[in-house]
């Protein structure tokens, strides 16, 4: 009988669904032109960095160890950027009086300041 579920399969549809989810928010950046805020951005780094994870763990078909050890920075690289959503959900969600003004550009950040305040 065909194991549906292998750890192979598992990485490849980490790999799809990242595509599947960076697919979208091109699609509302160029077609339906929301311009992304450095939290936007943030977020898809890490959705790709899972994207990427997954790629390279499906690749290299791992070991048990192995298997371990790219589901961990998976799921690592997934809570850092569900935080970070999170946290522009609770931004999002704030009363007008209470949003706080809308910083530089990143790219301007990025220039002017040290990485990790960025």
């Amino acid at each position: 009988m065909l194991d549906l579920l292998t750890p192979r399969r598992t990485f490849i549809a980490l790999f799809l669904a990242s595509i599947v989810g960076m697919s979208f928010a091109f699609w509302l950046q160029y077609y339906l032109g929301l311009a992304p805020c450095p939290l936007c951005m943030t977020q898809r780094a890490f959705v790709v960095l899972v994207g990427v994870t997954g790629l390279i763990a499906a690749l290299h078909n791992p070991g048990t160890f192995g298997q371990k050890l790219y589901g961990g920075l998976g799921l690592g690289f997934a809570g850092v950027g569900g935080a970070v959503a999170g946290r522009h959900i609770y931004l999002q969600n704030l009363p007008e009086d209470l949003v706080p003004a809308c910083g530089p550009p990143l790219e301007y950040m990025l220039d002017t300041l040290p990485f990790l305040e960025v």
